[in-house]
């Protein structure tokens, strides 16, 4: 049981830095600590992403491989109805829309931008913080 358990949060760590290499590309280009923080808000979000999707009967991420995605109508539903998951869902949503934004902004052109997300990436999550970017 311990194995298995260990087996899935390798797989998940991989499937959140896919995630990650698909908005930003090359990772080694981003701070390590950005992309290590990333991951560790998009993991736990992913754990319960996948029981999500194994209840609702949707492609898993092996069936979607390699090119998974995730459904942002699921999304949106755990954000609305699964009180369990609203918080980790709303932390997602928060650090998703942060690696958009620092996948969009050119280090050399604008390196004030840029250290700045990478600061919001690290800054503590408040309430507020998590419903503006669940309102962006």
């Amino acid at each position: 049981m311990v194995a298995d358990q260990e087996q899935k949060d390798d797989r998940v760590g991989r499937f959140a830095l896919d995630l990650l290499k698909q908005k930003l590309g090359r990772l080694e280009a981003y701070p390590q600590s950005a992309v290590e923080r990333a991951v560790q808000v998009y993991r736990p979000f992913l754990i319960a992403y996948l029981d999500i999707v194994q209840l609702q009967d949707l492609p898993t991420i092996d069936e979607q491989a390699p090119d998974f995605r995730i459904d942002k109508v699921v999304v949106d539903e755990m954000r609305h109805f699964f009180s369990d998951y609203q918080h980790l869902t709303r932390e997602y949503i928060r650090m998703d829309n942060l690696i958009a934004r620092l996948a969009r902004t050119n280090r050399e052109l604008e390196p004030h931008l840029f250290q700045q997300i990478v600061d919001d990436i690290h800054a503590p999550v408040r309430e507020a913080d998590i419903m503006k970017g669940v309102i962006e």
